[in-house]
């Protein structure tokens, strides 16, 4: 078994849990065992290292499920859009799977875990994301040749909701909940994501020397971070949006554009929803604004694939997602067929179509 070694890692102090430092061909590797027991932590440590470096080509029963996880996230995690999250979702699959192998998973299995997540509240939706994690585990480990082929994994139907946005009105209220200096920060989110689109995270992470004011224009693309499937846009700035970027340059005092108290912000989730609370409005979310811009420019009639551009969203999604804002100019495209307005056409030649 390759040699390893155990020491607390972290940047949250005082560090807490321990991890396993080991080499794999020219590359320096840790895996957190995700426990403060030092004895606990060399037994998991132990046992992750019999499994990590398995023989070619193994069958699910000789593969640990956590030891699939633990090496899928140690190799993914610089590529998703929030490894915190990835991370507690392994820790999840982790806790509930401790000790299976890989064959463990099965119909009867998969049924005994949708069960048990009903049973803490969980709905379909957030079953199936927490599994997309276990499958791309599973697929990222055949394609790495540790594993001989991976189980079935199901994903469960989910009823299609109806997407929230904001009319005009319900933005102003939002506006105005947010005016006061001591909401400067959430304020400029606001305006930055219902003018662009962008995503809460990718708002959050942006430094000033990706807005170009010169040429208006917003990078939120970091650099030397791998994109993602959530891609972000490089996305122009409107003559408003760009007023009020100015204004805010004036009074930065770090490198990121949202700041409060002098720093980064990892989340606004929580001022947000005070925020609704203060408009008055519910079922938004800083999501929720992503899809106000998008239907708002579909409501205006811009092309789709013009709003794909912007958001760097594939046309097809737009289509699928937000296709029935855009039924005016999908009706005109129909009636482009004849030369002239269907509603105009009388009954008596309805046998002449």
């Amino acid at each position: 078994m390759p040699s390893y070694k155990l020491r607390r890692y972290g940047t949250v102090k005082p560090l807490k849990n321990w991890y396993a430092f080991y080499s794999e061909g020219r590359r320096s590797k840790s895996w957190s065992t995700g426990t403060p027991d030092k004895g606990l932590a060399d037994k998991r440590a132990a046992a992750f290292m019999r499994e990590l470096f398995v023989e070619k080509d193994a069958s699910p029963g000789q593969v640990l499920i956590e030891a699939v996880l633990r090496r899928y996230f140690d190799d993914k995690r610089d590529e998703v859009e929030s490894a915190e999250t990835a991370r507690r979702t392994v820790d999840h699959l982790v806790a509930y799977y401790e000790g299976e192998n890989v064959d463990f998973i099965t119909a009867a299995t998969s049924k005994d875990y949708e069960a048990a997540r009903r049973k803490a509240g969980w709905a379909n939706g957030t079953i199936n994301r927490t599994r997309n994690t276990l499958r791309a585990a599973l697929k990222h480990a055949v394609k790495d040749g540790k594993l001989r082929y991976a189980p079935f994994v199901p994903t469960l139907k989910v009823a299609r909701g109806k997407e929230r946005w904001l009319t005009d009105a319900e933005a102003k209220r939002l506006y105005r909940s947010v005016l006061p200096k001591r909401w400067r920060y959430l304020n400029l989110f606001i305006r930055i994501a219902i003018s662009t689109g962008a995503r809460h995270r990718a708002i959050l992470s942006l430094t000033w020397d990706r807005v170009d004011m010169e040429k208006g224009r917003i990078d939120f693309r970091e650099p030397g971070k791998p994109e993602t499937k959530k891609r972000r846009p490089n996305a122009p700035i409107n003559d408003k949006l760009l007023r009020l970027l100015r204004a805010a340059h004036k009074m930065a005092e770090g490198d990121f554009v949202i700041e409060h108290r002098g720093g980064p912000l990892k989340s606004i989730k929580k001022a947000f929803g005070e925020a609704c609370v203060r408009a008055k409005l519910s079922g938004v979310t800083p999501h929720t604004l992503k899809h106000t811009y998008i239907t708002w420019l579909l409501r205006q009639n811009v092309p789709i694939w013009q709003v794909a551009g912007l958001t760097n969203t594939s046309p097809a999604t737009i289509a699928k997602v937000y296709g029935h804002h855009a039924q005016d100019d999908l009706k005109a495209a129909a009636n482009a067929v004849f030369g002239r307005s269907a509603e105009k056409v009388p009954n008596s030649q309805e046998k002449g179509l």
